[in-house]
């Protein structure tokens, strides 16, 4: 049975849709078309000037900043002046996040080897909205890939705080944890990973990697053939599986998984 309900208009909903319209207009000075990033001055004046309340001009004001962004970047000083004239947390939030989200979209913008462009700007992302395990997460991988095992891990630790059943999270962390040479600390956070997320292949092939690594070869198998079967075009794992077949020298496996690797 569908749940799902037409929206109509009553008479009440209707003049809070005109009002609606008009505040918008007064809010941006111009037409709806207009899509210049609001200002410090237009979203105080929209609050101390509204005549249908602060409450809508809160939601207003929050629907813009989404469509249309901000020009400038705030501090204790401007969000004191926003809350003085009206502005809600709601509203303060949204500042914030559309900050973090335009910082965050320079990082991923950023040449795949700037490690430094990405790290600077997923840092001051996390200025402007440090509980962003998101961002937390891909700074962490920035600073992996730049060399900086302990800087992921530290970020990747706080993203679990946030997000504490985020399995790439625990995946991440592991492989900055392996590559750092903390193996036991690595295998602790890849089984996590694949509690979390026991569909997720990409866990299947670090922790089985890391087995072959210890000599641990039928553990490898095992996860190397867990990793195929959800993964079987892929020939990384028929490359991994028949290295540690021919590690325990099970010849005649490991030449016909390298075969199909190849």
């Amino acid at each position: 049975m569908s749940h799902y309900r037409p929206f109509q208009l009553t008479s009440g909903s209707l003049i809070f849709t005109l009002l609606f319209v008009c505040l918008i207009t007064n809010i941006s000075g111009q037409d709806a078309p207009n899509k210049q990033p609001l200002t410090v001055d237009e979203i105080k004046t929209a609050l101390m000037t509204t005549k249908s309340g602060l409450a809508t001009a809160n939601l207003i004001l929050i629907k813009q900043i989404e469509e249309k962004g901000i020009s400038f970047e705030i501090d204790a000083t401007i969000e004191k002046s926003l809350r003085d004239a009206g502005a809600v947390d709601d509203l303060i939030s949204s500042v914030r996040e559309r900050l973090c989200d335009d910082y965050s979209d320079r990082a991923d913008a950023c040449a795949k080897d700037d490690f430094k462009c990405q790290i600077e700007n997923y840092t001051k992302a996390l200025q402007f909205h440090p509980l962003d395990s998101d961002i937390l997460i891909n700074r962490g991988l920035a600073r992996h890939d730049s060399g900086d095992f302990q800087g992921a891990i530290e970020d990747y630790t706080n993203a679990l705080e946030i997000s504490p059943k985020d399995s790439d999270a625990y995946g991440n962390r592991g492989n900055s944890y392996n590559r750092k040479g903390e193996k036991i600390l690595a295998l602790k956070d890849y089984d996590q990973a694949i509690v979390l997320a026991p569909g997720e292949s990409a866990h299947y092939f670090n922790r089985g990697a890391l087995h072959l690594y210890n000599e641990e070869f039928d553990l490898a198998i095992r996860d190397y053939s867990k990793y195929i079967g959800l993964k079987p075009k892929q020939a990384d794992g028929y490359g991994g599986r028949g290295e540690a077949y021919l590690e325990s020298e099970q010849y005649d496996l490991a030449i016909k998984d390298l075969s199909t690797a190849i």
